[in-house]
């Protein structure tokens, strides 16, 4: 398939791929108790559970993640064009961290999980076509396959760790706590202020994040490289995301987070100017600048939301869900707009001015929240 025909059918990408991915997004929070009053439970087997998390997060991040470098044989193989591949949707744990970890260790524990879908990613990004497809017989197909397997080995380790008698404990003591109606909690959430900005930057958060990191292959791979080069260079920011992730929301706290949460955003629009640029120290640096902004943005807007005064632990299951609601709308429009602007204009420079714009817009809302805030 010539490079003119690729462009052509990148109108059709996401319809395929959007609600798959959907489909296969973990709602952690979805499985844990929707209130909790009491205080965070210390017990040691908190790191166990968070290490399940982990895991899970890793094999769903690698499952879907595996189809970014495996966009041009499947292309071809289905017939498919690029508005017809969509979103790689990433969602969090803020329920499990309000839960079972203290306020001074919400940051670590949300940098710990946030790595588990980097390093899938940087997993699934350098390996798919340098070496999973040549062992599999270049068959995309049996390496899902393979993927999902090991998914499912992972879920089935998460439900040997919910059977421990301190996940049991948990449960029964929230149990036996009184519950609002989901209903009610959200009535209480849409009153507390600023939430209704919180959730418009989730959304562009969202929007920047999977449009540009399902993408990145593609855009690497039309400027030149080959697949297995533009998998490998592709890799940098989620490598990089992993750092960041475990470092910068530790650094985020009060009176810095509104600072921090700045550099982070304008990391993501630099990030998109210079990923214009030919391989080299320019296009490392746009790379490097994009990982620290995917690595943490997500993280440091959820610790943000939970200490909220109104929400704290005792709404972070339904504060969670409503953040994660309104993200995934940009992460569903993200790729694909992305797609649908770049079979429109022939390329990935209007698309990359798009997330240029979305930063933009991320700084603007911040503006406004630290204004609210005073």
């Amino acid at each position: 398939m010539t490079r003119s025909q690729n462009l052509s059918n990148w109108s059709s990408y996401g319809w395929v791929f959007g609600p798959l991915t959907n489909g296969l997004s973990l709602h952690v929070s979805q499985v844990l108790p929707v209130e909790i009053t009491a205080a965070p439970v210390k017990h040691p087997y908190r790191w166990v559970v968070l290490g399940g998390v982990w895991l899970l997060y890793f094999s769903f991040g690698l499952t879907v993640t595996a189809m970014a470098p495996l966009v041009a044989p499947i292309r071809e193989d289905l017939g498919l064009d690029n508005a017809q591949f969509g979103p790689i949707i990433s969602i969090g744990a803020p329920k499990l961290v309000s839960l079972w970890f203290a306020s001074r260790e919400r940051g670590l524990a949300m940098g710990i999980y946030v790595t588990g879908a980097n390093l899938s990613a940087v997993s699934g990004l350098a390996l798919t076509n340098s070496l999973m497809m040549p062992l599999l017989d270049n068959d995309w197909r049996n390496v899902l396959f393979c993927y999902a397997a090991f998914a499912s080995a992972c879920g089935v380790i998460w439900f040997l760790i919910g059977g421990h008698s301190a996940c049991r404990d948990v449960e029964r003591r929230i149990a036996a706590e009184p519950r609002r109606s989901q209903f009610d909690q959200i009535r209480h959430l849409l009153r507390v202020p600023l939430i209704h900005l919180i959730l418009a930057i989730g959304m562009g958060i969202f929007f920047f994040n999977h449009g540009l990191g399902n993408w990145l292959p593609e855009i690497l791979r039309t400027g030149g490289m080959t697949p297995a080069e533009a998998g490998f260079w592709s890799a940098i920011p989620t490598a990089v995301g992993i750092l960041a992730a475990l470092s910068i929301p530790r650094l985020a706290s009060e009176p810095h987070r509104i600072t921090v949460m700045f550099l982070i955003f304008l990391s993501a629009a630099i990030a998109t100017l210079l990923l214009r640029e030919a391989p080299g120290p320019l296009l490392v640096a746009g790379l490097v600048l994009q990982g620290i902004a995917r690595g943490a943005m997500t993280a440091t807007t959820m610790l943000l939301l939970i200490e909220l005064p109104g929400v704290g632990s005792r709404n972070t299951g339904v504060a969670g869900g409503m953040f994660f609601s309104a993200a995934e709308i940009g992460g569903v429009l993200g790729p694909l707009l992305i797609g649908y602007v770049a079979h429109a204009t022939g390329g990935f420079s209007a698309p990359l001015w798009l997330l240029t714009a979305d930063a933009v817009l991320l700084l603007v809302l911040l503006f406004l929240l630290k204004r609210a805030v005073r």
